[in-house]
């Protein structure tokens, strides 16, 4: 359910339909019908349950005037939904220029209550009947179904009190008030026979029907083992998430103080942050692969979390690789990352104050990674992971992970070699060295990289300091 016309909610919410209609397909695909009435028929019923879904849509104009640039995507749900079980309602107090076009013509059924002009009456029925419904008859509807179907009825009411005292035929006569004419005192109020209640009674708020109605829905839901586990809408990220909760305590120790005997996910993996994959209809933590990705460049605005992105990858990469499997360099030129520098992984601290030392740090990394490339040539291997498992015992490399920070800061005037950087980004995966770079604008990075964006704007898709994958 979304209550405001946020673009980014709506957006997400768009993606997810046009993921529910693939998914859906699929499955009709999977058992050879067309319709989802033969896919719900089919005997032997088919595994995984495929439910109608109605898509309510309340204040279309207010949408269609905020949010024009969806209209053609929820014509194309209301064009191919039909046969896949995804149908639309659309409520707007005058349809006039609201729904036109293909929507118009893929919207069979039209429901039309009391109108203030014949105009919109004629727009939705094709003739003034809904414009002649008197005031007093609210509820009173037309439906027109094609050219063959017209109907007046009579709205059934669930937007009222439910409770012993909501039926209360007394308790809903008028009171009738005597006032003087001459306006000189105060009005005479009568008392209505029947009123008297405690004012424990008065102040007491029934639930309405549809409260009632809904309730025990959900209960019966409850008390059901319902077959359709799927869902086509996935709740919004939270505000927040924890390091310790995606690590599911596989990472370092806390009581025995030790780090597991391997890494928990693999060599190079560790969990960072919730990804919300609306595509694929899926929520899962998000892992950064080393070995697959090689380096990163986490881009955003200022204050949208890229260097808290930063210090998620060294908290997790260090809790879950010993000293033995990974070491780091720390070049700190925002002056936030100073307290990894006492991680007992072997660990090179650069701040900003000594960044002309720079030069010197880069030009080691570089050497280290020709040593690599010259070590892992002898051994006739390709990679770190071939190495790990040709090398003896003392051998063995740890991977370097090199975080740094704020580039942009040193971007115009590196005191470094920057082809010795750009050849760490390039080559530095299969020798086990990676780089993680934060900036404004990920365009002005060393390539390649693979690259994560800190999204900015305040909204639940996604919020600030949530990463999304670029591809």
């Amino acid at each position: 359910m979304m209550s405001n016309l946020d673009l980014t909610i709506v957006e997400r919410a768009m993606t997810a339909l046009f993921s529910e209609l693939q998914y859906r397909q699929r499955l009709l695909d999977k058992e050879g019908v067309t319709h989802i009435r033969d896919y719900q028929r089919k005997k032997p019923r088919a595994e995984v349950p495929m439910p109608y879904l109605l898509v309510i849509i309340d204040e279309f104009a207010e949408m269609k005037e905020q949010a024009p640039d969806f209209m053609e995507k929820i014509v194309n749900i209301a064009r191919l939904g039909r046969t896949l079980g995804v149908h639309m309602v659309l409520a707007t107090q005058r349809p006039a220029g609201v729904v036109t076009g293909q929507l118009n013509s893929n919207t069979n059924f039209r429901l039309c209550l009391r109108v203030v002009a014949p105009e919109d009456s004629a727009d939705m029925l094709g003739r003034k009947d809904a414009f002649l419904i008197p005031s007093n008859r609210p509820g009173r509807c037309f439906i027109k179904v094609g050219s063959d179907i017209f109907e007046q009825f009579q709205v059934a009411r669930v937007a009222i009190p439910f409770g012993p005292n909501a039926g209360d035929a007394e308790a809903d006569k008028p009171v009738v008030a005597v006032v003087d004419r001459h306006w000189s005192t105060a009005p005479l109020i009568t008392q209505a026979p029947g009123s008297k209640r405690k004012a424990s009674e008065e102040q007491e708020i029934l639930p309405m029907d549809y409260d009632v109605i809904n309730d025990l829905c959900v209960k019966a839901a409850a008390r059901t083992t319902l077959r359709n586990k799927h869902r086509p809408w996935l709740d919004p990220m939270g505000p927040k998430y924890f390091l310790p909760t995606f690590l599911e305590g596989k990472g370092f120790d806390e009581k025995r103080l030790a780090w597991p005997a391997m890494p928990p996910f693999g060599y190079g993996i560790a969990p960072v942050a919730f990804l919300d994959d609306v595509v694929k209809q899926e929520q899962r933590t998000f892992y950064i692969n080393l070995l697959e990705e090689g380096s990163y460049c986490i881009s955003g605005l200022a204050q949208a979390g890229k260097t808290n992105a930063l210090r998620a990858m060294v908290t997790s990469l260090a809790l879950t690789h010993t000293p033995d499997e990974m070491s780091f360099y720390i070049l700190d030129m925002g002056g936030t990352l100073r307290p990894f520098a006492e991680l007992p992984h072997k660990t090179k601290y650069v701040g900003m104050a000594a960044a002309a030392t720079l030069k010197g740090v880069v030009k080691e990394l570089y050497e280290e990674l020709n040593n690599r490339r010259q070590l892992f040539a002898e051994k006739g291997v390709l990679d770190i992971t071939t190495f790990r498992s040709v090398a003896g015992p003392g051998e063995k490399v740890p991977s370097v992970f090199i975080a740094f920070d704020n580039y942009a800061t040193i971007r115009h005037n590196p005191p470094y070699d920057i082809e010795h950087l750009k050849a760490l980004v390039r080559e530095g995966r299969s020798y086990g060295m990676h780089v993680a770079i934060t900036m404004n604008l990920s365009g002005k990075a060393p390539r390649p990289a693979s690259f994560i964006t800190a999204k900015s704007k305040p909204s639940s898709f996604p919020r600030p300091g949530r990463i999304s994958r670029l591809t």
